[in-house]
């Protein structure tokens, strides 16, 4: 287990681990949300579908987010003249 820990933050450093945390918490959220729905009798695949899609919608917009760190580094980096150093992720 310390081999693979030590291995998984050699790979990707601690952004590797919060990304894993916050996926971990998501599935958390999604498992609980149905365990209670199916334990009142009111579990809806069309409930479930509509929270899949709301998680799907996060992690587009953490992608986007990304993009546009990487974005901005580049522009910085390579735009002439304009003396910003902007360091991403």
């Amino acid at each position: 287990m310390a081999a693979l820990c030590g291995a998984f933050t050699a790979a990707f450093g601690w952004l590797g681990w919060l990304v894993l945390a916050w996926a971990a918490c998501m599935a958390l959220d999604w498992l609980s949300g149905s365990a209670a729905a199916a334990s009142r009798g009111e579990w809806s695949s069309a409930v479930a579908r509509s929270g899949i899609w709301h998680k799907a919608g996060m992690l587009v917009v953490v992608i986007v987010a990304a993009l546009t760190d990487a974005v901005l580094s580049i522009a910085g980096a390579n735009l002439p003249g304009l003396g910003i150093t902007y360091q991403s992720l």
